[in-house]
């Protein structure tokens, strides 16, 4: 989810899983073992664990220099904060096309779905909710969602799912808190909403090279889930005028100059929806805490 083209991350994983399994088999036979010294049973006493774990997770990985060669978990962590930090424009991104899906069923004059358009919407939903201008719509458009693209639908679904008052499933996920994720029912929950995304929302945008067979590639590997419908994110919802408004042609229009460039700032199309210009906030993007703790939940 946080780095779907990448192998490397997925393969440090796995070698520290190993690792962190044979290091809890190690401690739980020296606590059985009692008073024996460590020199009387060496590695005979780790082959309770089952011979499949060897022949199919520890040998193929490569075994014990794999193991160690693999960077330890808190530099696993400092990885994860760099894309933890790039979550919320992606997220946020996702909820704007999922309340254009909602809209769609009442209005049917509404543009259709276009990354670029909802990366523009974007722009406007964050200088309405917090002041800030969010990345110029390029940085959006290649940077973020092309990183992520095949696993939007993944981290949407599980920004909206809240463990507590304070964190989302995201957050549990960004911040690698294994106890938090595999809570019962909370894989279900996180698939059924994904399939439901993909189907209805992501796979709707195909003027998008590669979203289509994306969509499918997701919907065939969760072949037998079940679909569960969920809301957006209510700070999303609640600019609801501003989504409808920048997917019609005059909202376009009013809020693009005449080369088509994108005017936040354009008065014209803050009136037509009855709001003030917004004042200006400058945005930390490095190192943001605010939207650390801010991926949209419900």
């Amino acid at each position: 989810m946080l780095d779907p083209k990448g192998w490397a991350p997925r393969r440090r994983l796995v070698a520290l899983s190993i690792g962190t399994t044979l290091a809890r088999a190690e401690q739980a036979a020296k606590r059985q073992s009692g008073s024996q010294n460590s020199t009387e049973r060496p590695y005979p006493r780790l082959t309770r664990l089952s011979p499949a774990f060897f022949d199919e997770l520890y040998d193929p990985i490569g075994g014990l220099r794999t193991i160690l060669r693999t960077l330890a978990w808190d530099l696993v962590y400092q990885e994860f904060g760099i894309q933890r930090d790039k979550l919320y424009d992606t997220t946020m991104i996702a909820a704007i096309d999922h309340c254009h899906y909602r809209l769609t069923a009442s209005n049917s004059i509404l543009d259709r779905l276009s990354v670029k358009r909802s990366c523009e919407v974007y722009v406007l939903v964050e200088m309405a909710i917090s002041g800030c201008q969010g990345p110029n719509v390029a940085n959006l458009k290649d940077h973020y969602l092309g990183r992520f693209e095949k696993s939007i639908p993944f981290l949407y679904a599980a920004s909206t799912i809240k463990l507590t008052e304070k964190q989302t499933l995201l957050n549990a996920i960004a911040g690698a808190n294994s106890a938090a994720i595999l809570r019962p029912g909370i894989l279900r929950e996180l698939f059924g909403r994904t399939l439901f995304y993909t189907q209805n929302v992501y796979a709707k945008n195909d003027k998008t090279k590669n979203r289509v067979a994306f969509a499918r590639e997701i919907s065939t590997a969760l072949r037998g889930v079940e679909p569960r419908t969920f809301d957006p994110p209510d700070r999303v919802c609640a600019c609801t005028k501003i989504i409808e408004h920048g997917y019609t042609r005059a909202g376009y229009d009013a809020c693009h100059d005449d080369a088509g460039k994108l005017r936040w700032n354009s008065p014209a199309f803050w009136s037509a929806l009855d709001l003030p210009v917004p004042a200006y906030k400058r945005r930390s993007r490095k190192g943001s805490n605010r939207e650390q703790k801010s991926l949209p939940s419900e």
